[in-house]
């Protein structure tokens, strides 16, 4: 009886390793994801500094840059609600291996 018990606990815990390491990829990623953000913010930060000495062509490109730092800090928004999002359904799943 408690060979079987043993074998029980020693399979759940197997199973929840696994996820776990896949919590430590997400949690790199979202890293990656969030400097990256940060450079984003901190490119268009110095293209709005800079706007009002531009000349009106360096305007143009300057806006049409603004629009694509937005466009792209958009998206990394979405990455990381997904990752975030990811990231607590494995924290579940873990949980429920080791209630199960």
């Amino acid at each position: 009886m408690a060979d079987n018990a043993l074998s029980d606990i020693t399979h759940t815990i197997q199973l929840a390793v696994a996820p776990v390491f896949l919590l430590s990829a997400i949690g790199t990623t979202l890293g990656v994801l969030t400097t990256r953000l940060s450079r984003i913010i901190d490119r268009a930060r110095l293209l709005e500094s800079q706007l009002p000495t531009l000349g009106e062509d360096e305007q143009r490109r300057a806006h049409t840059e603004l629009s694509t730092l937005s466009h792209r800090a958009r998206l990394i928004h979405r990455a990381l609600t997904s990752g975030v999002g990811a990231a607590l359904s494995v924290c579940l799943l873990i949980t429920i291996a080791f209630v199960g």
